[in-house]
């Protein structure tokens, strides 16, 4: 089996994986912590929920955008699990052929996410994946990581007017009924989840001028699921997308 960690800056996403079936998953909040032991502490409690010895793995695979967390991570499996860790970085083999100025400075979930997209979906492709950032990754036609943006994510957003506007409350993340919002929270939901979709939906316009030709638009991360549905432009939906990015990873670059 094969423990996979991907490691955000509000939560961690868990995943174990048999041969290439993903066995389960498990979320958690994101523990910026120097200590292994706490790490550790919260790897058992996950896989213990799950029934799954902390014995039966493998190999590991680590995917972190709080690059500092590393080490912890890595010793935290290694004390739990018995196993190193492939952690996904400069000098790690992805199958990418990274186009920008400074390679070794794409995000590792947003190299997971490519990973998986060019795999498993019809090239070119665009990866969107909603997040505490909104992050829009390009894949050409070839498989080549083109480049791509990034935004403020919907709960930053709304986090940012309630702190900022005196008169703006904090407002639950859902989509109202019409953007015709009757009220304050409606006018900031409306504001903040079709908004969001709409800059989507004008990113991908953008993107298809750019490359000459329709891509797959394939939807990840933990506001997928609200903001998807409201976009204009067809999308796919994969929860686990980094995930599978991650085993794949990791198959490249065992021992």
């Amino acid at each position: 089996m094969l423990l996979v960690l991907e490691v955000g800056n509000a939560t961690t996403t868990l995943g174990a994986f048999r041969g290439d079936e993903l066995v389960f998953t498990a979320r958690t909040a994101t523990r910026h912590t120097p200590l292994p032991d706490e790490h550790a502490l919260m790897l058992g409690q996950l896989l213990a929920l799950y029934g799954c010895a902390p014995n039966s793995f493998d190999g590991a695979a680590i995917s972190s955008v709080v690059p500092g967390l590393y080490p912890a991570l890595t010793a935290a499996v290694k004390q739990l699990c018995g196993c190193a860790a492939v952690c996904v970085g400069p000098g790690v083999k992805t199958g990418l052929d990274i186009r920008l100025d400074a390679p070794a400075a794409l995000g590792s979930d947003r190299v997971c996410g490519a990973v998986a997209a060019a795999s498993a979906y019809p090239l070119p492709a665009l990866v969107c994946n909603f997040g505490t950032a909104t992050t829009i990754c390009c894949i050409g036609d070839g498989g080549q990581y083109l480049g791509g943006c990034i935004a403020p994510g919907v709960e930053v957003g709304a986090q940012a007017l309630a702190d900022r506007a005196a008169q703006l409350p904090q407002v639950a993340l859902k989509a109202p009924a019409s953007v015709l919002g009757k009220n304050t929270a409606e006018a900031m939901q409306a504001g903040i989840v079709y908004g969001a979709a709409s800059m989507v939906d004008g990113m991908v316009a953008r993107y298809t001028q750019l490359l000459g030709q329709a891509p797959t638009v394939v939807a990840t991360g933990e506001f997928a699921p609200l903001i998807a549905p409201c976009c204009r432009t067809p999308l796919v939906q994969d929860a686990h997308l980094l995930l599978r990015g991650l085993r794949q990873i990791y198959c490249k670059n065992r021992r």
